[in-house]
Order: C-alpha cells, then sequence, then structure tokens
C-alpha cells in the first residue's frame, strides 16, 4: 500500500491514506454532441481530461469520511477540487502544462526554444518547451498553486540569466484571501546558464497557495514543486487542479462490535476526474 495523494479545496487539502490503487487514464481529446437537427460538432479539448480509478483496501469509517464530506461539498459548492495523487507528491505537484511553460499558465512570459539533445555539457534535463522574461526586470509569474499548509515542500527551475545580468526566483507564500502573507517571500538569484534555483520551505498554517516569479531570465524551464525538503530529479507535473471525486463503492470487511475493539472497515473505491477547459 502506498500513502495517497492529497484533496479538498484551496485551503483544505487534506492526505487520502493508505490507497493501493491510484491508477491514471486519459479520455479523447474531442467532445462531440449531435443538434436535434442531426448535425454533430466536435470540441477540441486544450489536451486529454485525466481518470484516477483508486482503491483503499481497509478504511476506516473516521478515515474515510473526509472523501464523504467532499463528494458532498463539490455537490453544494458547484466548486472543483484540488487533486494531487501520490506520485505527483515526489515528482512534480504542477499541472501537466504548467511545468512545460505553457502561456495558459504562465503570466508575462515568450514562449522560447528546445533542448532536444542535451549533450551540450550545460546542467540541466532535455526538455521541449521554455520561456523567457523581458530584460527590464518585469516579473513573470505562476500563480496561485494550492499546497498543504504545516507541510515541507521544495519549489524549483532551471534559469539562465541576460549576459551581464542576474536573474530571480521568488516563492511568494499566499494566505486565504490570495494576498502574499507578510514575511513569506522567498528569493534565490544565478548569473549562470540553465542553473537550477530552488526553495525549500515549511509553510505556515496560513498558506494555502505559493507564486512563482522570475525575472531577468533569458530562459526559464522545467518548474517544479515536490513535497520533500530536497529538489528531486524533474519530471513532467502530474497534479490537478481542478477535479470531481465520486465514491463509487464501499464494502464492509467487518463491523464494531463490544467484542471487535478494532472498528470498523470497509474497502472503499472512488474516482477522480479531471475538469478541462
Amino acid at each position: 500500500m502506498i500513502p495517497g495523494g492529497l484533496l479538498g479545496p484551496v485551503g483544505g487539502l487534506e492526505q487520502v491514506w493508505f490507497t493501493s490503487k491510484e491508477s491514471m487514464s486519459r479520455g479523447s481529446r474531442f467532445v462531440t454532441r449531435t443538434a436535434l437537427s442531426g448535425r454533430s460538432h466536435a470540441q477540441v479539448l486544450p489536451r486529454q481530461a485525466r481518470t484516477w480509478e483508486c482503491e483503499i483496501p481497509y478504511d476506516a469509517p473516521q478515515e474515510g469520511q473526509i472523501l464523504d464530506q467532499l463528494e458532498t461539498w463539490v455537490a453544494r459548492q458547484r466548486e472543483p477540487l484540488v487533486w494531487y495523487p501520490a506520485d505527483a507528491l515526489g515528482t512534480n505537484m504542477l499541472d501537466p502544462d504548467a511545468s512545460q511553460m505553457g502561456t495558459d499558465w504562465w503570466e508575462d512570459v515568450e514562449s522560447g526554444g528546445a533542448r532536444v539533445l542535451p549533450g551540450d555539457g550545460l546542467p540541466g534535463p532535455r526538455f521541449l518547451s521554455s520561456a523567457s522574461t523581458s530584460p527590464s526586470g518585469k516579473w513573470a509569474h505562476l500563480s496561485s498553486i494550492p499546497v498543504p499548509h504545516n507541510m515541507t515542500l521544495t519549489a524549483s527551475v532551471y534559469l539562465s540569466a541576460y549576459e551581464g545580468q542576474t536573474a530571480y526566483f521568488w516563492l511568494d507564500e499566499l494566505g486565504i484571501d490570495g494576498a502574499t502573507i507578510e514575511g513569506r517571500v522567498h528569493k534565490a538569484t544565478t548569473s549562470g546558464v540553465l542553473q537550477r534555483v530552488s526553495h525549500t520551505i515549511t509553510t505556515t498554517p496560513e498558506t494555502v497557495a505559493v507564486t512563482f516569479g522570475v525575472a531577468r531570465a533569458v530562459t526559464v524551464t522545467a518548474p517544479a514543486l515536490t513535497l520533500t525538503d530536497h529538489v528531486r530529479p524533474w519530471g513532467v507535473g502530474r497534479g490537478c487542479t481542478s477535479a470531481l471525486v465520486d465514491v463509487t463503492a464501499r464494502d464492509p470487511l467487518w463491523t464494531a462490535t463490544n467484542q471487535y475493539i478494532y472498528g470498523s472497515a470497509d474497502a472503499t473505491s472512488f474516482t477522480i476526474r479531471e475538469l478541462v477547459a
């Protein structure tokens, strides 16, 4: 069994413990609709929506109640949840497009080039997408990435500074009102080429999200966020910031009685569905 992922609304992420399965599959990129006239239309999604089929083999009621509450919360609030599967926590919690410098996610960046063959003597991974910021010093942002409070995490990015300048990487911690928490702005710099710059922090009880900020970088690539106390080898993001949850099955294994002191337990299955705009 593996420790499960993080699930919940912004500011209320909960760990789902002891999942034995978090299988991910992808749907079609095309959504078709047929009008009353019989004419069909197809909508092309930016990418295929992901679905996770998850199982918890031994789920005590006091542990599984969070899934029931989140399922009800989505139905009442009409708001999606944030889902970081277990394998994202140590790989990359960012959305796949955000981790590959998608301009729908990053603000004030220009699309950059690729590094197909990294055998050029420079550090860093192979990458097929990158971005650049203005040499004037204007910030570029990846804003409001949901994070759990009171936990250690590491944020990193590869930067190349403009010649004769210093590139900056800020990490701002945000409160529930979306404002930066006083005294919780972290800054790192580099004057090199494709240098990995990172911050390892422990979030405060008030922290609900973080924002990546970069400036004066001719190359920005391979951003990552992990629930670790050190940087990990870079991988494409596996997080999901817009998801729905359905508890699909619950099979009682045993029921608490006066003679059975360990309490009740169920085998629980639930499904996470990504919403792609």
